[in-house]
């Protein structure tokens, strides 16, 4: 007959859920993507050798644009959009905290043009804030702009955007919901006046 073994609280459980299982999962991809944001910023734009001594600002301008939000859309479908959607269960759909939920080429295309759309009043938004004084500039990156203020602005203005989608979708099935429950009463009235006529 075996023995069964006492668990003691130092031994090692796989089993047992940690800090980081109990953390709400919005938590979890909000920090997700503030990383991403940051890490585009920083690998896409600082650390690209064909921005790296540009004197114009015009010109740098352009290619922040066009580098940054690449680099958006890339790690926002790779890294983002994967693990959202690995998060997904029968009692958390991690799906509405995320735009984007499509899957394949048309994810990468739908990530690229919503990265594109959102890094216009986030340069904007850092443009005026870096004229103000106002940025967390750990890594002392010239201009004002610096990858933790932008991707904090990114992900200020992604959860306002995601806020909206939602409210719409709540609206709409609210108005849905009550549309149908007109058209029940409809018929049940139908009903009860043919029972009545039948009687």
């Amino acid at each position: 007959m075996k023995k069964e073994k006492n668990f003691d609280e130092n031994d090692f459980n796989p089993y047992k859920s940690d800090a980081l299982a109990k953390m709400p999962s919005w938590i979890k991809i909000l920090l997700l993507k503030y990383w991403v944001a940051a890490a585009a910023f920083f690998f896409f734009l600082i650390g690209n050798p064909i921005t790296q001594g540009m004197t114009n600002l015009s010109v740098m301008l352009d290619y922040t644009y066009i580098f940054l939000g690449l680099g958006l859309g890339l790690l926002n479908d790779i890294i983002v959009r994967n693990i959202v959607r690995f998060m997904k269960n029968s009692k958390d759909d991690t799906f509405r905290y995320n735009l984007i939920n499509f899957r394949g080429v048309l994810s990468f295309f739908a990530n690229l043009l919503y990265a594109y759309i959102l890094l216009i009043p986030c340069i904007f938004i850092c443009s005026a804030m870096s004229e103000k004084g106002i940025f967390i500039n750990f890594l002392s990156v010239k201009g004002g702009m610096d990858p933790l203020t932008f991707a904090f602005i990114f992900c200020v203005l992604d959860v306002i955007i995601i806020f909206i989608k939602d409210l719409i979708i709540y609206i709409y099935k609210n108005v849905k919901y009550n549309k149908r429950q007109k058209e029940y009463k409809v018929i049940e009235l139908k009903l009860l006046n043919e029972m009545k006529e039948e009687k």
